[in-house]
């Protein structure tokens, strides 16, 4: 009895066209959405209002599906056995039935289920249901209805994550700007450098850019996330220097190099020749500490920097200086500066800078006074010496 109904199911297999019409009892496969790439699950349902003890069918897969090995799965069972195989390259053909022509369990539900690896590439698929039989205990085909099912395909979102290097060099501009991107989008990038940068190039995944030397280029998203770094180089600037009148002086940088980054802090010295006095500096004053003192610190700005050290004639620049009575050496004066009075005592002695504050101030009951000028800024002063009978004025230098 067991192999008669084996063998008649199986001539139903080839010579499905014999249906015998009772209920509605239809094979289903169940629809899908998900994302390009990944693993899914089908389900092959049947709904029946007939008993029935055994199926099979075939279903094409599309190009690219490929089925996920040892995943086929038999539901509604009872002692049915199962028969699932891959034929014709890409072909599902699936056969189950009962020996004891058993019926499967209840009127609707999935009876089979098994997993498909998807393509990358985003769409819609068919699955269609072909050669189907339902098999009746009276082992007729009671098949009254297909219904294929269809597989969407969204494409999968990746991430772009962007970032510079160094922090607060610049910034990066993305077009279209979102959170997620999809396999195929172009992205235009555009990486702006802030005041004293320049942009030096793309880092990360930059197999993927039109021009990875470019500040403005294009992405091609690739099937994954990508991680971009704009990279930042400080800018050269320039620093020109320049004595007036010519020949009366030269000046000194600490670094002496061709070429600055802005925040760079550059020691200048202006040193007078002999005959010469310091006057202060010209052009772009604004960056420097003091633009008054011969030894003066520039901040070096996003740009390129010209200063000019103006010197003027020195009327004093004698080893020894006298006036009505006074005697005042060395001048310019390193570490010291001597006083000597020839006549009245010397009761005070004043010295100002250029910009007219007082930077020493003493009372003097005597003939002879010095003054420690180590710890005054390189540059001229003014000295007011007062003795018992007038107040004299005379210009200084210090030096270094």
């Amino acid at each position: 009895m067991c192999k008669k109904i084996i063998l008649s199911f199986l001539s139903l297999y080839w010579i499905g066209s014999m249906f015998v019409f009772a209920g509605d009892n239809i094979m289903k496969i169940h629809d899908i959405t998900a994302t390009a790439g990944d693993v899914i699950t089908v389900e092959l349902e049947i709904i029946n209002d007939d008993e029935f003890v055994g199926f099979n069918l075939d279903i094409p897969l599309p190009p690219e599906f490929d089925y996920v090995e040892g995943t086929s799965a038999l539901h509604r069972d009872v002692d049915h056995f199962f028969s699932f195989d891959i034929i014709d390259g890409n072909t599902v053909r699936m056969m189950s039935a009962s020996f004891t022509v058993t019926p499967f369990v209840g009127n609707d539900g999935v009876v089979v289920s098994f997993d498909l690896k998807t393509p990358v590439t985003a769409g819609s698929y068919t699955l269609d249901i072909l050669n189907a039989v339902i098999v009746s205990s009276d082992v007729e085909n009671i098949l009254t209805g297909v219904i294929p099912g269809t597989i969407t395909l969204e494409p999968e979102e990746y991430m772009l994550t962007l970032t510079v290097d160094p922090e607060m060099a610049g910034v990066v501009e993305a077009d279209p700007d979102q959170e997620y991107y999809t396999m195929g989008d172009l992205i235009e990038l555009r990486a702006i450098a802030y005041e004293g940068y320049l942009f030096d190039g793309w880092d990360g995944d930059a197999e993927h850019l039109d021009d990875a030397t470019a500040a403005e280029t294009t992405l091609t998203m690739p099937a994954g996330d990508v991680e971009l770094t704009a990279a930042f180089v400080l800018q050269d600037y320039s620093l020109t220097v320049f004595t007036d009148p010519a020949g009366s002086g030269d000046v000194e940088t600490e670094p002496d190099q061709d070429a600055y980054n802005m925040g760079d802090l550059i020691e200048l010295r202006a040193i007078a020749h002999e005959g010469y006095l310091f006057d202060g500096w010209e052009g772009d004053t604004e960056h420097l500490d003091d633009a008054s003192a011969a030894e003066t610190t520039l901040s070096m700005p996003a740009g390129d920097i010209g200063l000019t050290a103006k010197f003027i004639t020195d009327d004093t620049a004698i080893a020894e200086t006298d006036i009505a009575g006074f005697r005042l050496f060395p001048n310019p004066a390193r570490s010291t500066l001597f006083i000597v009075s020839e006549g009245p005592f010397i009761r005070e002695a004043t010295v100002v800078d250029m910009l007219g504050k007082v930077v020493y101030s003493q009372s003097v009951q005597g003939h002879r006074h010095e003054i420690d000028v180590s710890g005054f800024r390189t540059g001229n002063y003014f000295i007011w010496i007062t003795s018992e009978e007038k107040l004299q004025t005379q210009r200084i230098q210090v030096i270094r």
